[in-house]
């Protein structure tokens, strides 16, 4: 897309030879710019520059650091996407940046040249080509999802396609770029020194035009409009169940990174159409100047549009902040009946005062999280693998105190109900898990690694399965107790 950004020039050569049948076999040297002073675009860049590259190294630390986002294939777009964009905060912006201030290419070498070129041209028209594949894709991930159940299924329909479009966008901007088959002249006096080369060859312009540009827009546009009119149709006219609450994550993340790409670049394939069909090209030409430079922004706000869909990493931010703030280290004691004490070092609790279990009947496993509820899964064969289990469990725990993302304990089909002398009532709650609401208060503790399935209550002896555990709050010195 920074073929969009290299427009002033790169369009011209292309609109006067097709329109004038000049020859444009010298890539030119200067080119109209915006009527906004070089200061004024360095201290406007550069105010989204900091904020912008904090905010995308953040995330992408998030992103691949936290399993379940690196995995999800939704986000691998998302992940590449950011790189692209870093590569052009760390690289393209910085030189820009330098080239305002200084109102020359602050190192004057070939190979620098080229990089920027590469970085301002390639990568920027490669992220533009990974949100045509994301919106087609998302097709596949919403409605078809069965393509990319298994691992070959989602290497044939999903890692194929994408290392294909990183592959293509790779090969073909290094070719044009590094190894050209023009004679590139470098003008350190002008941004990028100058334009690449192949951008005066009417074969290469043509195409990176017609076919990364205006192309990708177009299936951006449209894949992405048709998305949400499938969603909008299944749900409401054809009345056929679809896990909206799954896929409305997936659908907004596209919808708001497509509408920040969109927005900003449409007017640049218009007009690049109307002036290639016989429109004088003074029409426009301030708005098209314009969005050139506004171009830039696209990868500054990306991040930004990233954050808003993924709210598990936001929340992780800002638990973080408000457990330094306001949390300091405690103790948890667990003592189950049948097993020796075990006193366990937690992170910060947001309850006052600890816990602990006084009694326990029989063995079975308990997560309990910050609405206070408590999910019963399948019990422990034996009370020493009990405690070993949970002793291991707690210690990799990473205490939060707010979330609300708690680890699936048990499948979402299960039936359960309680005995008539129960107290509680089971209900499922966003999580898909089993919860047995209780009234009394205890921190989240989540068991990843425990794979079972909610115990089925209904028409058994009550007696036989009814588990009494005893909690009493050590600090306000009260006593509670509850019926499972």
């Amino acid at each position: 897309m920074n073929s969009i950004r290299d427009a002033p020039n790169s369009i011209q050569p292309r609109a006067v030879s097709l329109n004038n049948n000049i020859d444009n076999s010298t890539t030119p040297t200067s080119a109209p710019d915006i009527s906004m002073p070089l200061p004024a675009r360095f201290w406007l860049l550069l105010s989204f520059e900091v904020p912008g590259l904090t905010c995308t190294l953040l995330l992408i630390y998030h992103l691949l650091m936290d399993r379940s986002l690196r995995t999800a294939l939704h986000n691998h777009v998302v992940i590449l996407s950011l790189f692209g964009a870093l590569l052009t905060q760390l690289i393209d912006i910085p030189f820009y940046l330098a080239f305002s201030w200084l109102s020359h290419v602050w190192l004057e070498a070939h190979f620098f040249c080229k990089l920027w070129r590469f970085v301002n041209v390639g990568v920027f028209l490669m992220i533009s080509i990974l949100i045509a594949y994301a919106s087609i894709e998302r097709h596949i991930l919403v409605f078809h999802d069965k393509l990319v159940s298994t691992k070959r299924k989602r290497i044939l329909f999903h890692y194929l396609p994408l290392g294909g479009v990183l592959l293509y966008g790779f090969t073909f901007y290094t070719t044009v770029i590094f190894f050209p088959s023009c004679e590139q002249v470098y003008d350190y006096s002008q941004p990028w020194c100058s334009y690449p080369c192949y951008l005066s060859d009417f074969a290469l312009s043509t195409y990176d035009v017609m076919v990364n540009t205006i192309l990708s827009i177009i299936l951006t546009i449209v894949f992405s409009i048709a998305l949400l009119v499938r969603i909008i149709y299944q749900k409401y006219r054809l009345r056929r169940p679809i896990q909206w609450r799954r896929y409305r994550r997936m659908t907004i993340q596209l919808l708001s990174i497509a509408s920040l790409y969109v927005f900003i670049v449409l007017p640049v394939p218009i007009l690049i159409f109307a002036h290639l069909c016989g429109l004088p090209r003074e029409v426009g030409s301030e708005v098209e100047l314009y969005t050139y430079f506004l171009c830039y922004f696209i990868p500054l706000l990306l991040p930004y549009v990233c954050l808003g869909s993924l709210p598990e990493v936001w929340e992780k931010i800002g638990v973080i902040r408000n457990a330094r703030a306001q949390f300091s280290q405690r103790t948890a004691t667990i003592v189950p009946t049948h097993v020796q004490r075990l006193t366990v070092a937690m992170p910060p609790i947001a309850e006052q005062g600890s816990y602990e279990v006084v009694a326990m009947e029989r063995t079975y496993l308990y997560g309990l999280n910050s609405k206070t509820t408590v999910s019963v899964v399948k019990e422990v064969n034996t009370t020493e693998q009990f405690k070993s289990q949970l002793e291991n469990q707690l210690r990799k725990t990473k205490f939060n105190p707010n979330t609300t993302d708690i680890t699936k304990a048990v499948e979402p089909d299960d039936e359960a109900s309680f005995g008539s002398n129960a107290t509680t009532v089971v209900e499922r709650n966003h999580a898909s898990h089993y919860i047995c609401n209780k009234s009394f208060s205890y921190p989240v503790m989540n068991y990843p690694k425990f794979e079972s399935r909610v115990h089925s209550l209904q028409n058994q002896p009550t007696n036989s399965l009814i588990e009494r555990y005893i909690f009493q709050n050590r600090t306000q010195h009260q006593q509670k107790s509850t019926t499972i």
